[in-house]
């Protein structure tokens, strides 16, 4: 798609496609899903997961993903040529997109988010912020996050704090993440 589309997704205009999170949903268009995601290629051509869905004209997103962030995803099927638009300095935002990415087979932007996050934990003081315990739970307790390049990253902040801070709570604490995590575990000690 050459060029930007994203007024078809802000009005829903000749949308023919709904996906729903409760009450709220987002008008699209199945040609376009169709283009960028593998998940809905296979969707809308076998009726995985339930046929039912794709003659009602509806997917209902599981609650486990933002209906918002569905919304920033289909920027970037929209986009064109234009650049895609995305919370770049947010972290936990840039992961939860990775793994929405993921399931609905959207790797180009699983790429870009990949991209930007490494730019992002560059610095020193952002990785401490990428190795909380919560920062590391939300990347780690996804199983194809966690093994992936973006695992790797946060991975990465986690050993740096590790071996630059005096703070024997910090210490403990990835230490714990460490052990309850054995992907963390092995690339942490790459």
């Amino acid at each position: 798609m050459s060029k930007d589309c994203r007024w078809m997704l802000q009005t829903g205009k000749y949308g023919d496609f709904r996906l729903a999170q409760g009450r709220r949903s987002i008008r699209v268009h199945r040609s376009i899903l169709v283009q960028h995601s593998g998940y809905f290629a296979k969707f809308f051509k076998h009726g995985l997961p339930s046929r039912k869905a794709v003659d009602r004209g509806r997917l209902e997103i599981p609650a486990e993903y933002d209906l918002n962030l569905v919304r920033i995803l289909m920027d970037c099927f929209y986009r064109g040529e234009i650049e895609w638009v995305f919370p770049e300095d947010d972290i936990r935002k840039n992961v939860e997109l990775w793994i929405l990415a993921e399931w609905l087979n959207v790797e180009y932007a699983m790429h870009t988010l990949e991209v930007n996050l490494l730019e992002i934990l560059s610095p020193m003081e952002q990785k401490y912020r990428a190795a909380k315990p919560w920062m590391l739970g939300l990347v780690l307790h996804h199983q194809k996050c966690g093994n992936s390049t973006v695992g790797s990253m946060f991975a990465e902040a986690a050993l740096a704090v590790r071996y630059t801070t005096g703070k024997a709570d910090h210490i403990r604490c990835l230490d714990d993440m460490r052990n309850a995590f054995p992907a963390l575990g092995r690339k942490m000690d790459e």
